[in-house]
């Protein structure tokens, strides 16, 4: 979960009381420990979590790295008074629903957990959105494109009336592309490398001598 500033939204979760906190260094040692695991992985494979580009069927979406990215002027969370709303999707309860209107350049959602004010999030100057889903009673899952390349993962929770998540990822489109190219020019690559070691002589179509 990446640590986005997302205004009057982003509230830490907290334990209840009586929890058992672990101690602050212990966390912190624990958390760089993890850190340096995951980087160390990533680093193997060129900073890619997976295979690298070269090694893929086909383009994919990629969690790359934990963006710090300031949302608070292009995510706006507001209170609104009832309103006539067309097209509800509702929520597995049968009660809760929300509704979404893309006016570009911006994309909005309206979202009611029967209470006395609806929740508007909007979503300011978009390249495009993948339509929001309800993953369970009171959860709304939205993937928001700021560009072609750069999107975020969001999971709104209507009764808490907070984001809960929120994840930075990249299109891999350009980058499956680029390493393709640049790999057959300069042999390299983790898979393309493999494959031509593979490749019988000849193959490649040259005239034997």
């Amino acid at each position: 979960m990446s640590d986005q500033n997302i205004p009057n939204t982003w509230d830490r979760l907290t334990p209840k009381s009586g929890a058992i906190y672990t101690s602050h260094y212990v966390l912190k040692a624990l958390l760089l420990t993890l850190l340096v695991s995951a980087c160390s992985v990533q680093a193997k494979n060129g900073g890619w979590p997976g295979l690298p580009p070269d090694c893929w069927q086909k383009p994919r979406e990629v969690h790359k790295d934990s963006h710090h990215q300031d949302l608070s002027e292009i995510v706006l969370l507001e209170r609104a008074g009832p309103v006539e709303v067309k097209n509800k999707i509702y929520s597995p309860n049968g009660g809760y629903w929300m509704s979404y209107q893309h006016a570009q350049p911006d994309f909005m959602v309206m979202a009611d957990a029967e209470k006395e004010a609806l929740n508007k999030i909007t979503f300011i100057d978009v390249h495009g959105v993948k339509a929001p889903i309800w993953i369970n009673e009171k959860l709304i899952y939205m993937r928001v494109w700021w560009g072609r390349i750069s999107a975020t993962d969001f999971i709104f929770d209507v009764e808490e009336e907070k984001f809960i998540y929120s994840e930075s990822l990249e299109s891999g489109a350009i980058a499956m592309d680029q390493y393709k190219t640049s790999c057959i020019i300069h042999p390299g690559c983790k898979c393309i490398k493999a494959e031509r070691q593979d490749k019988p002589a000849g193959s490649d179509g040259a005239a034997a001598d």
